[in-house]
This record gives C-alpha cells, sequence and structure tokens, in this order.
C-alpha cells in the first residue's frame, strides 16, 4: 500500500496523457484526477500502475 501512495504522490504534477503513455491506467487516472484533485482512498482498490 505505501509504495502505491508513494506512486501517487510522485506522479501528482503529471498530465493526464502524460500519465497514459507511462502505462497508468485511464480508470486510476480518472479517478485521480477528478476535480482536479488526488483521492488517496481509492488506493483500497487495486491500482494498476506502470508495468502491472
Amino acid at each position: 500500500m505505501e509504495y502505491q501512495i508513494g506512486y501517487v504522490r510522485m506522479v501528482q504534477g503529471y498530465h493526464r496523457k502524460q500519465l497514459m503513455r507511462e502505462g497508468w491506467s485511464r480508470r486510476f487516472i480518472l479517478v485521480c484526477l477528478e476535480n482536479g484533485r488526488w483521492i488517496e482512498n481509492w488506493l483500497k482498490i487495486e491500482l494498476g500502475g506502470p508495468g502491472s
């Protein structure tokens, strides 16, 4: 979990298209960028990050 939270914090400044190019799942990006806010509680659901 901490590993995934670290990933979210690392990519907070990125734009949606940049995240998609780097392999993040569309669902992860849309939820995390909703209303311009990052929703860390969503990390309770398994996320698709780079290389997954």
